[in-house]
């Protein structure tokens, strides 16, 4: 798999699958900080919801349509998709 998949790192894409299911802060800092040996939980997800590939609801992360399709896609039927919508 590429380093990048539709514009995505493979860190930033584990975290956009974790929250199909609406994950809190937490937690999605907790297990970003455990598998990267770091503390930036924050950053990540701060990075994801200005980008718009989450969202946050009063702490609940979710994902975005973008951040479903980013996910779903191949980069290519992801472009084309880009350059519909």
């Amino acid at each position: 798999m590429p380093r990048k998949w539709n514009g995505l790192g493979l860190l930033q894409k584990a975290v956009v699958q974790w929250c199909a299911v609406p994950r809190g802060h937490d937690y999605l800092c907790d297990r970003i900080n455990r598998q990267r040996k770091g503390s930036r939980g924050n950053q990540v997800l701060d990075n994801l919801v200005r980008r718009g590939y989450l969202v946050n609801m009063d702490g609940v992360y979710r994902q975005t349509l973008l951040g479903q399709k980013a996910v779903k896609l191949t980069p290519t039927a992801f472009e084309q998709w880009r350059t519909l919508a």
